[in-house]
């Protein structure tokens, strides 16, 4: 069951109503910053001269540098109850971090592979916790999460058309400023969210304990890491395996866009699937779509075609993030939720680290139709787990109203 709604800091309550509204705006101005970062960052470094293994450097550092912080800042939510004020504070460690790898390049000074890895790893760390914490505070209100969070997305995919048309991947200060006015306006809105949860802290190390001991939890946790693993070559390879098949800039923001309408769609929709089969059965069912979609963009021979597949977004992202997290609210304590969500991110961060290693080379030398080869097979190893864990998670699914959350 959901927990009631959180109160604000000045211990007025706050309605569900605008609690909802506040969470909507700061997923799309979040993921507004995710939109120009993950499409365009690859392209932005290869116009810096980092390339190759230093391109799969720093985008690898990124989720490495996010392997502590989900779980440090999921402690500390579980421990002292916080919310947005996590968030503020990593809100505004990410917009100083981002803004001087911005400024070094507006005033001309040196950004060698060096400088970028130092800020890119502490903008990463203070970044790790933003979609966790909102995710862990949505789920506590009465609201349906996946129609709270298709804002997020809706968010993502206008930046990325708009990041499509007017950034300049040669401008040094482009995308930091891009990224870093969007960070600000999710630390605006975060001032008005609610500062702790309702609830009071809770015996959070009974309930982690409770949580690694159990066997489905842990397979959970690898097939997360063998997804990410594979997504993370999507997200690095595609917009240069588009451009190879004759595409622009503007190609890859139609990309994302298409890709992230059908998640939307999904999202907004996802209550019937949720109502009628397990979380278990649409994890395993999106895990093998994804292992098909890698597979079809690898043979796909156009970009028509290629542009005609990014519908399959809705299954190898949406629906994947959708059952994750209702998978985590059906195993997770009360006291360790926080703690289990960021677990979740580190497995993620582990998974997307060891891709992105991979994958800058892997593309330089083999192409992109390789890439997706290579990820098809990572993201079967996945599916295959998922075949052990849908038997262990039996007897549980999503709340009758459709949202994503433990049985009652």
């Amino acid at each position: 069951m959901n927990a009631p709604a959180a109160a604000p800091p000045s211990g007025a309550p706050l309605s569900a109503t605008r609690e909802a509204t506040l969470l909507r705006l700061y997923y799309v101005a979040i993921f507004a910053a995710l939109g120009v970062f993950v499409p365009f960052f690859p392209s932005w470094l290869e116009a810096r001269g980092i390339r190759g293994w230093e391109l799969g450097l720093v985008t690898g550092v990124i989720p490495l540098a996010s392997f502590i912080g989900p779980l440090v800042f999921g402690y500390i939510a579980d421990r002292y109850a916080l919310r947005a004020a996590i968030i503020r504070v990593a809100c505004a460690g990410a917009v100083l971090c981002i803004g001087a790898l911005g400024a070094l390049g507006g005033f001309g000074l040196p950004t060698g592979l060096v400088t970028v890895l130092v800020l890119i790893a502490a903008f990463a760390f203070f970044r790790s916790p933003l979609v966790m914490v909102a995710d862990v505070s949505a789920m506590e209100t009465p609201s349906n999460y996946g129609r709270l969070r298709l804002w997020g997305s809706l968010g993502f995919m206008i930046m990325a058309l708009v990041a499509g048309q007017l950034l300049e991947v040669n401008s040094a200060t482009g995308l930091p400023l891009f990224v870093g006015l969007s960070l600000f306006a999710a630390l605006a809105i975060a001032l008005f969210m609610p500062a702790r949860a309702a609830r009071p802290a809770g015996p959070v190390l009974e309930g982690v304990k409770e949580l690694l001991g159990a066997q489905r939890f842990r397979l959970f946790l690898l097939v997360t890491f063998f997804w990410f693993a594979s997504h993370s070559g999507y997200d690095l390879v595609i917009g240069r395996h588009l451009r190879d098949l004759g595409g622009s800039g503007s190609h890859v923001g139609i990309a994302w866009g298409i890709g992230v309408t059908a998640e939307i769609v999904l999202m907004a929709f996802s209550a019937p699937l949720f109502a009628r089969y397990s979380s278990g059965a649409l994890f395993s069912w999106a895990l093998f779509g994804t292992v098909l979609r890698w597979l079809l963009l690898a043979a796909t021979p156009s970009l028509p075609l290629a542009l005609a597949l990014q519908p399959l977004h809705a299954v190898s992202f949406g629906l994947t993030w959708l059952s994750a997290l209702a998978l985590i609210q059906e195993q997770a304590p009360p006291s360790a939720r926080a703690t289990a969500q960021g677990a979740f991110s580190t497995a993620s961060a582990l998974g997307a680290s060891s891709g992105a290693l991979l994958w800058g080379s892997l593309y330089e030398a083999q192409g992109g139709r390789v890439v997706f080869l290579v990820a098809a097979g990572i993201a079967l190893l996945g599916a295959l787990t998922t075949l052990r864990l849908v038997g262990l998670t039996r007897g549980t699914g999503s709340r009758a109203d459709g949202s994503v959350g433990p049985m009652p």
